[in-house]
């Protein structure tokens, strides 16, 4: 097994282009993951899924359009960042089974649409990274089950509506 007691792997600031679906399932103690400023287009959906200890992801400053399951199934993921990306949008299992996570950095994105339930799973959330997206409409459901939710960024976006109760 490589490097069995690894906690922390930082990969920043170099050319990476692409990961391979199983790439960091040997690193089972893994807790901090830091994959930015690389050239990442997509990250297959279950990359992260053996790394049961996962607490920090940080994705940013990479060319990643879609999430795709790629934060779920990750029962101790507490903080994620994956800001200064292409993503489009976000959809309804984006998150689900990464109910623990706190922090979550979208902004500088290419975002248009969160699915209503996209946020559902995370009820623990208490920080919220959305500006400088294109997020032009906030439904009553799209925060419903963010009970812990502290810090919600949406400036420099394109709000049109905020409907009531939202």
């Amino acid at each position: 097994q490589a490097v069995p007691r690894l906690q922390r792997l930082i990969l920043s600031e170099n050319r990476i282009t692409e990961l391979e679906e199983g790439s960091f399932d040997p690193l089972e103690t893994i807790e901090e993951i830091r994959i930015d400023r690389n050239q990442l287009v997509t990250v297959p959906a279950g990359t992260f899924r053996h790394n049961r200890r996962l607490r920090t992801l940080v994705l940013s400053h990479n060319h990643l359009r879609h999430v795709n399951g790629l934060l779920s199934e990750l029962p101790s993921l507490l903080s994620a960042d994956l800001g200064f990306n292409y993503l489009l949008s976000v959809g309804n299992s984006a998150f689900t089974g990464s109910r623990e996570l706190r922090s979550l950095d979208l902004q500088h994105n290419v975002l248009y649409e969160i699915a209503n339930d996209a946020f559902k799973p995370l009820q623990k959330l208490s920080k919220l990274q959305l500006s400088h997206n294109f997020i032009s409409r906030v439904t009553e459901d799209t925060f419903q089950h963010n009970i812990a939710l502290a810090e919600l960024h949406l400036d420099n976006n394109v709000i049109r509506s905020i409907d009531s109760g939202a």
